[in-house]
């Protein structure tokens, strides 16, 4: 549901402010 999804979202946000540079790691994996 859209409730889902929201609640999804917050908790990508929330990893990402837990886990600063964790986008910058993958896509330099994707890269590689």
């Amino acid at each position: 549901t859209a409730r889902d999804t929201r609640a999804e979202d917050l908790a990508d946000l929330v990893a990402s402010a837990a886990r600063p540079g964790l986008k910058d790691r993958i896509h330099a994996y994707r890269a590689s």
